[in-house]
């Protein structure tokens, strides 16, 4: 079910993805308005979940606390093909198995002033280049600034 979240999402700067700390659930946060329908457009608003044995799977290896990687090639048990991405996160919304905070409501972790993106968009523009100054630039423009002096300071 987690797993529906990254089908079609196009940044990490799109959503704060984590489990909700107090109610244990799935929790999807917008980091700018419209961020929900920017990333389930129609272009990229379908996709298959997969089941797998879970054998040889870790956790940790990823900067998301619910991913898990294998490094063998692993055949899927069963697919569940998904016509509207979009629509398959608002029913487990409406059903109380996700928890989705539309822009400008965000968990009380989360900085006011978006410090988070900025220092993250910092360092991953200056470990994996441009491409991700593209990405912030595009969802973040009243962030830019902010973000190319804690650039500037790394160096």
């Amino acid at each position: 079910m987690f797993a529906a979240v990254f089908i079609g999402l196009t940044s990490n700067f799109v959503f704060d993805i984590r489990r909700h700390p107090e109610k244990k659930l799935p929790y999807l946060c917008e980091r700018f308005a419209g961020a929900l329908d920017e990333s389930y457009s129609i272009e990229r608003n379908s996709g298959s979940l997969y089941v797998l044995s879970g054998d040889g799977f870790i956790k940790g290896q990823t900067q998301c606390a619910e991913a898990v990687v294998c490094a063998e090639t692993v055949v899927p048990l069963e697919e569940q093909p998904l016509d509207d991405v979009k629509a398959y996160l608002l029913g487990l919304e409406r059903q109380g198995r996700l928890l989705i905070d539309r822009y400008p409501n965000r968990g009380d972790w989360l900085p006011a002033d978006d410090s988070d993106l900025v220092e993250i968009a910092a360092k991953w523009t200056q470990d994996f280049g441009e491409r991700i100054l593209e990405q912030f630039k595009k969802y973040h423009p009243h962030l830019l600034d902010r973000m190319l002096e804690k650039l500037n300071s790394r160096d």
